[in-house]
């Protein structure tokens, strides 16, 4: 998965507009990085990955650049 994929695919997923972030964007500018987008985001990295991803792991992530690192199978 490239990195464009991988925007994109949080994207989607916490439900923000296309082109919006960045590898450095700070999650904590993103409108939609609260309890229910990050809920989506482990749902869908579970569903899509097949990896169970931690909630202190989820809470300890600044940037989209960090959700990054965590895709992969």
């Amino acid at each position: 998965m490239t990195d464009e994929e991988k925007i994109s695919f949080i994207e989607v997923t916490i439900g923000v507009d296309e082109g919006t972030l960045t590898k450095e964007t700070e999650l904590k500018s993103v409108d939609n990085w609260d309890s229910i987008g990050k809920l989506f985001l482990m749902s869908a990295i579970q569903k899509d990955f097949g990896r169970a991803i931690q909630p202190d792991i989820l809470r300890g992530f600044q940037n989209v650049g960090e959700i990054m690192d965590e895709l992969h199978e």
